[in-house]
């Protein structure tokens, strides 16, 4: 990992935004914009049920450190490869809310 460890960001969930608005519009996935570092990370959809209810739509991350240029993977596992929820579609992304997840400073 490099010195400073990397802090997740409202860009990066804006990343992880375009990447799945790229897919349905059939245009080639985004360039990661930021710097490069390496850490483990997970991407959360939730679905916004109401003003202050969020239910679970998918959430895919890796323990093990990676570029985080591979958040665009993390991303579309999220919405189309995580198991325990049916594909996302295209209507779903007005309520919908993404969250990234670094995993940096580990606690014993």
């Amino acid at each position: 990992m490099d010195n400073m460890s990397p802090v997740a960001s409202e860009e990066m969930c804006a990343y992880c935004f375009d990447v799945l608005v790229s897919h349905f519009d059939n245009k080639e996935c985004p360039e990661y914009p930021l710097q490069i570092s390496n850490c483990p990370m997970f991407v959360t959809l939730n679905s916004i049920v109401s003003t202050n209810q969020k239910s679970l739509r998918g959430c895919i991350g890796t323990l093990s450190p990676r570029p985080l240029y591979e958040m665009s993977y993390f991303v579309m596992s999220s919405a189309f490869r995580d198991r325990r929820f049916l594909p996302l579609v295209c209507d779903e992304l007005s309520s919908l809310e993404i969250c990234v997840s670094l995993l940096v400073n580990y606690e014993d």
